[in-house]
């Protein structure tokens, strides 16, 4: 008898899916979506994930800070 999957794991397939299609191009998209909750966070950081969006899109997947994101906001916000 197979098992079916739960509800969760194939949100976070869906999840998956689209994340991985964000723009290597733009690495503040990952981490902005890595901020939009735990559960994400965690889909990002993965092991799994790394490996199937560097397949994808053929690139290294950048060590992105937070920190670094902020700082970028911060900036932006003191130009206005």
């Amino acid at each position: 008898m197979m098992m079916m999957p739960t509800a969760a794991s194939l949100m976070d397939d869906l999840v998956e899916e689209f994340l991985i299609r964000l723009p290597p191009d733009d690495p503040a998209s990952l981490v902005n979506a890595s901020l939009v909750c735990k559960r994400w966070s965690r889909l990002i950081a993965g092991r799994v994930f790394r490996r199937k969006f560097r397949k994808i899109h053929r690139a290294k997947l950048l060590h992105m800070a937070r920190g670094q994101v902020y700082r970028q906001r911060r900036r932006r916000r003191q130009r206005q």
